[in-house]
C-alpha cells in the first residue's frame, strides 16, 4: 500500500467518526467544508484526532490557518499576491484558475480536499 493511500484509510476513519458520516461518503475528491459542512468547533475535534491518530502537533501557521496567515498578512489586496499564491499552491492542490476566481482569502476553505489533507499529514510524517 503506498503511503498516501494508508494515509487516506487512517484518515477517512477519523474523518468518518468525528463527522458522523460513513467511511463510504469520503473520498480524496471530497472537499472537506462544502462536501461535510465542518464549522469551527469540527475543526478543533479533528484536529485533536489527526494529531492523536498520527502522533504529530498541526501547529499555527499551517494548513487550517493559510487564508488567516494571508489575510492578516496584507497578501491580498485586490488578488492574492505571489507570496499568498505560493502559501496556497504549497499546501493546496488548486489550480491558476481557481485561485484566480477566488474573492477572498477565505473562499480558499470551499476547495480544500481530502487529498490536500492527506498531503499535508503525509508531509508531517515522513
Amino acid at each position: 500500500m503506498k503511503p498516501t493511500q494508508e494515509v487516506f484509510e487512517r484518515l477517512r476513519a477519523v474523518l468518518a467518526k468525528s463527522l458522523d458520516v460513513e467511511e463510504t461518503e469520503i473520498s480524496i475528491e471530497s472537499r472537506l467544508f462544502e462536501d461535510f459542512k465542518i464549522e469551527s468547533v469540527e475543526v478543533l475535534d479533528l484536529t485533536f484526532r489527526i494529531e492523536q491518530e498520527f502522533g504529530f502537533t498541526m501547529v499555527e501557521g499551517e494548513f487550517w490557518n493559510i487564508a488567516e496567515l494571508i489575510a492578516n498578512g496584507g497578501l491580498f489586496k485586490n488578488g492574492f499576491s505571489n507570496e499568498a499564491i505560493s502559501l496556497i499552491k504549497e499546501n493546496f492542490s488548486m489550480s491558476d484558475d481557481v485561485i484566480k476566481s477566488l474573492t477572498s482569502p477565505f473562499d480558499i476553505y470551499k476547495h480544500i480536499t481530502i487529498g490536500d489533507l492527506v498531503n499535508y499529514i503525509a508531509k508531517k510524517i515522513s
